[in-house]
């Protein structure tokens, strides 16, 4: 379901355009703002906008239409070296934030925080849905629209709902 939600909002804000630079510029703004940030609330919500933009990012790949071989061979070396990055980083910043719920909750255990992670995804996810027909810069990234909702009141919420000290 988050999947098609997020693939929904790139073809609806018409951003199924597949540009290696443009995606590369939105997954290291996300991963930046997670090792940057001062608190597991912000750490949370930088690995949901990461997964949800990584997601969006396979959707475009895969979305292309090539006008013939080399061209499709063109863009899966493209995306090749995107996938790891987001791969290897996803699992870093993953590996980070489940270690910093499990120790602000002993009774938390990697399943638990797994699926925390996941409610909190989902508030990123809806949060994003705010964001259809906004303006996009010149990375094609969709800007916030005014009256943006950001989700980290519901991830706290999520947190003191699991007795996650944040």
């Amino acid at each position: 379901m988050l999947l098609q939600d997020i693939i929904d909002f790139n073809r609806e804000n018409g951003c199924l355009d597949f540009r290696a630079d443009h995606e590369v510029v939105m997954l290291s703004e996300e991963a930046n703002e997670f090792f940057t940030s001062d608190n597991l609330v912000d750490r949370i919500d930088a690995v949901c906008d990461f997964i949800y933009v990584g997601n969006g990012t396979e959707a475009k790949f895969y979305a292309t239409q090539y006008a013939n071989y080399e061209e499709m061979k063109e863009y899966i070396n493209r995306f090749s070296n995107i996938k790891v990055y987001l791969d290897e980083t996803k699992k870093t910043m993953m590996t980070t934030v489940i270690l910093e719920i499990e120790s602000n909750n002993e009774h938390i255990n990697d399943n638990q925080a797994h699926a925390i992670i996941n409610e909190c995804l989902a508030c990123v996810v809806e949060a994003n849905k705010q964001k259809l027909n906004a303006p996009k810069d010149e990375n094609g990234k969709v800007q916030k629209p005014k009256g943006f909702i950001p989700p980290e009141e519901k991830i706290k919420e999520i947190l003191g709902k699991h007795e996650v000290k944040y």
